[in-house]
């Protein structure tokens, strides 16, 4: 099983167990999270709003946002098509990667990075 797929936990685990990783991974969690208060009180200090109001008002524009998704990708894809863009909705990454892999072959690319 690779890294990518074996659970986050039990990756935690396993380099919380080794001497090496361990000091790491607890020195960048205590940074990490002075970081992010820092952050945190100077969003709030800028707005004057308390992070858990403003939380609330993002959580609020994403579920509005969120309903009327279909709304919002119809009129994307009518403005990218009037712009000249070829729109493609594929459902898995596999297709994805197959959709590009035939347009870069049907322009003789042979290589993609």
């Amino acid at each position: 099983m690779s890294a990518s797929t074996t659970p986050f936990k039990v990756r935690y685990r396993r380099s919380v167990g080794d001497p090496e990783l361990k000091p790491r991974l607890l020195a960048f969690q205590r940074s990490w999270r002075e970081s992010r208060d820092a952050q945190v009180r100077r969003l709030e200090q800028r707005t004057e709003r308390s992070f858990d109001e403003l939380r609330r008002d993002f959580a609020t524009v994403k579920d509005s946002t969120l309903e009327r998704l279909d709304d919002y990708i119809a009129e994307f894809r009518a403005q990218a098509e009037a712009a000249g863009a070829t729109v493609v909705a594929l459902s898995t990454a596999a297709e994805a990667v197959n959709y590009i892999a035939g347009v870069c072959k049907s322009r003789g690319i042979d290589l993609v990075v």
